[in-house]
């Protein structure tokens, strides 16, 4: 199980992370695929605080000791190329 986590969620982080890399390197850079993967990392903080029980007190602290930062990183950065464009 624990595999199979860990591959979907790099696929996804994979795939969004290539997304914004593309948008933010052309001349009027897409906010789009960096408040995407905002939305994930929220999400995912917020389903280790609904799912506890079944992740563990390791579980749910590793979960969103990732998740947390990633998404305030990605919500001031998206915050960040909205105000700039």
């Amino acid at each position: 199980m624990l595999r199979w986590m860990t591959r979907l969620f790099g696929i996804r982080d994979t795939v969004l992370g290539a997304g914004a890399l593309v948008s933010l390197n052309r001349e009027q850079p897409e906010v789009d695929w960096v408040r995407m993967g905002a939305v994930a990392d929220t999400a995912d903080a917020a389903i280790a605080v609904v799912c506890r029980e079944e992740l563990g007190t390791k579980g749910m602290a590793g979960t969103l000791g990732v998740a947390v930062p990633a998404a305030a990183l990605g919500w001031k950065a998206s915050f960040g190329i909205a105000r700039d464009r």
